[in-house]
């Protein structure tokens, strides 16, 4: 299938849905800040897996391992054991 430069440039623009590139991943910084607004602090990224980035962070006293999705954000408890 060929895609011409001008179809290219509109999906690269538009971030077609479906359609994931590098640039739409978040930064560690964006990671950071994302979970400060969720109400954690001390947030520490450990390490950049491929589909997630591990997180320690605190939350009401608590300190925790997350695992981030720099895609769509979404958190969850890290369940690797490492």
């Amino acid at each position: 299938m060929k895609i011409s430069t001008a179809a290219l440039g509109v999906i690269l623009l538009t971030g077609l849905p479906g359609i994931v590139f590098a640039a739409d991943k978040m930064t560690d910084a964006q990671i950071q800040e994302k979970l400060k607004a969720d109400g954690y602090t001390n947030v520490q990224i450990t390490e950049h897996d491929r589909d997630h980035v591990d997180v320690k962070a605190t939350k009401n006293g608590k300190t925790e391992k997350l695992a981030v999705n720099p895609q769509t954000g979404a958190v969850t408890p890290d369940t690797d054991n490492d």
